[in-house]
Order: C-alpha cells, then structure tokens, then sequence
C-alpha cells in the first residue's frame, strides 16, 4: 500500500486504477513510451482491509 504525508482534506480512502499507458526502459538504455489498445477492462477487489499505523494488530 503506497503511503504519504501529504494526503487530500478530507481524505478519500483508497483509490484504484487501471491505465493502458506504459513506459518501458531496455538494459541498452533506450526508453519507449506509448498507449495499448482499450478492450473491456475492469478490477474486481473481493476484499480488501486497509489500516493506519495507530489500527495496526501486532
């Protein structure tokens, strides 16, 4: 889970994407940058349980 300090007022919680950009970098050095073509895409989250440092079960 990526975590921040700065963080929108008030906060919204989670927030998820699915994008159809890349960026790929070869050993050689070489950078390439383009968009993969859009088919019907969708994230299904069965669970999910999301905790602040404070929450956490040791």
């Amino acid at each position: 889970m990526f975590e921040s300090l700065v963080s929108p007022n008030p906060s919204f919680g989670s927030h998820h994407l699915i994008d159809n950009q890349y960026a790929a970098f070869t050993p050689e050095g070489k950078i390439a940058f383009g968009v993969l073509k859009g088919e019907d895409e969708w994230l299904e989250v069965a669970d999910i349980v999301m905790r602040n440092e404070e929450e956490k079960r040791v």
